[in-house]
């Protein structure tokens, strides 16, 4: 079975969505195609963080997008979909789909790599304890609590102490990982909020290497975790240990207060970075795109969002890690250019 549409749209998170819904705005016809069986990627995982104030996290703009994106006559879904096979007839691509099961071709005219990224697994850092320590969990495992309205996952504890690790994965040569994964810091300040909210008398340090302070500036964001009484602490733990008595321990540089290094801990939260999603280097070599040298797409200087190959355009985490502000506003900025070459293919066509 064949189908039609002008474009293929290879992911349905943020940057997708954003994508998909200006295009569709402009009459013009999209195939979503994401392979999980709902839309909205990691950040649909997202809960909103708002305490007394909103926090801007825009947890509540991906639903509005998935919403916008359904109701929408010009997308059309393909959810638990994967793509298994690029053919390039003429102007034209050929993707070919499965689907429960079921294989279909669908002919575009441009087709869009949105497919995200992954999270760093905490495991591969071992020396923090992650799944050995229960006390011990990773900024998505807290989110996925919160979310559920859960709270502190382990239930019957007091919370006195908490910390936040930052770069687990990120800023990392050693991993082959040297880049910032530029939404940890904001994000563990965000759910650090959230605990202060449940938790008013518990210290919360966030030990971090270099503070991303996001759209606002590094000075803002630290007066707002002093008025939040969030403590940053400049280093990364080399060590989670359990002590004694059920409690976690961290081993710091010896350059850090002794009470911070001191002092046990009831939970610590691991902040994991982004890395390339599975199945980007086979997608990437179907579509004549380069990989860079940590594994995301390699943007090409002065091409905007396009590849090496007209008609292929990528947008999102899987050209290197953005939050969600930056994802929507690749999706707008990306459509338009996207636009502008469906128009100049048509001319040529004529």
């Amino acid at each position: 079975m064949a189908e039609w549409g002008k474009v293929a749209v290879i992911g349905g998170g943020v940057a997708g969505l954003t994508l998909a819904v200006e295009l569709a705005r402009w009459g013009i016809e999209v195939w979503l195609i994401e392979r999980q069986a709902v839309p909205g990627g990691w950040a649909a995982r997202f809960f909103c963080k708002a305490t007394d104030q909103c926090q801007q996290c825009l947890a509540c703009r991906v639903h509005q997008l998935i919403d916008e994106a359904t109701k929408s006559p010009a997308i059309r879904w393909l959810l638990g979909t994967e793509v298994s096979q690029v053919q390039r007839q003429g102007r034209d691509f050929a993707l070919t789909v499965k689907q429960a099961g079921k294989t279909e071709r669908l002919f575009v005219q441009a087709a869009v790599l949105a497919v995200g990224f992954r999270v760093f697994s905490a495991e591969h850092r071992g020396e923090f304890g992650y799944r050995l320590y229960p006390r011990v969990l990773t900024g998505a495992d807290l989110e996925q609590a919160l979310t559920q309205g859960a709270g502190f996952p382990i239930q019957g504890d007091k919370l006195k102490r908490i910390g936040f690790i930052q770069c687990v994965g990120s800023r990392d040569t050693a991993l082959g990982r040297g880049y910032c994964s530029q939404v940890c810091c904001q994000t563990s300040i965000r759910q650090a909020r959230v605990l202060r909210s449940q938790y008013p008398d518990a210290e919360i340090n966030i030990f971090y290497l270099d503070l991303q302070a996001g759209s606002g500036n590094a000075v803002q964001v630290r007066q707002s975790c002093q008025e939040a009484r969030l403590n940053l602490v400049r280093g990364i733990p080399s060590r989670v240990y359990n002590r004694a008595d059920g409690r976690l321990g961290l081993r710091l540089d010896p350059s850090l207060a002794d009470r911070v290094a001191a002092e046990p801990y009831d939970l610590v939260v691991l902040a994991c970075g982004m890395v390339p999603t599975d199945g980007l280097e086979e997608l990437a070599r179907w579509f004549g795109w380069p990989l860079n040298s940590y594994g995301f797409l390699d943007n090409r200087p002065g091409c905007g969002f396009q590849g090496p190959v007209p008609g292929v355009f990528a947008v999102g985490a899987c050209r290197g890690p953005l939050n969600i502000s930056q994802s929507i506003a690749e999706g707008q900025a990306a459509a338009l250019e996207i636009l502008v070459w469906l128009e100049s293919a048509v001319k040529t066509m004529v």
